[in-house]
């Protein structure tokens, strides 16, 4: 049996939102591969969506990222939101030939979740949103837990 008769012989009786996820790993394998040229006029690899899918889609294998990695931030969020993540660019990854704005949506999906990441990451805003009252004054924010270098 071939590779693409094992492929098929999978994917034929996946529901469909899975068998989106097997094409649009495919497509990200393959892009991996493209040669220079194509990828010039095929996809924009000087936007993070590239790695931010591999790193997505290695973390939801179960395999290890280290911290030093740029994306390690997706380390906060379990398998179903990496999912929840890979199938928002997905969504917009595919409309990328008919509609040069979805380019600025997968960016803007990539900081969302970034920023999503740092709150979840966050002492301070951790013990605002578990607290019990309805105000929590929080902590003047530090250079060690924020994106920025902020005078303090």
């Amino acid at each position: 049996m071939t590779i693409i008769e094992q492929l098929y012989a999978i994917v034929k009786n996946l529901p469909q939102e899975q068998a989106s996820e097997i094409l649009t790993f495919a497509e990200f394998i393959r892009a991996q591969h493209l040669n220079a040229q194509e990828s010039i006029a095929i996809l924009d690899t000087s936007t993070p969506w590239f790695e931010v899918m591999g790193a997505a889609y290695r973390l939801r294998l179960g395999e290890e990222i280290g911290s030093e990695n740029l994306y390690g931030w997706l380390k906060v969020f379990d398998k179903d939101e990496l999912s929840e993540l890979i199938a928002e660019i997905e969504k917009d990854y595919r409309l990328v030939g008919a509609e040069p704005a979805a380019w600025d949506r997968i960016e803007a999906t990539i900081y969302e979740w970034h920023e999503s990441a740092i709150a979840l990451s966050s002492r301070e805003l951790a013990v605002a949103f578990s607290d019990e009252i309805d105000e929590v004054l929080l902590t003047q924010p530090t250079a060690e837990n924020t994106t920025e270098s902020v005078p303090v």
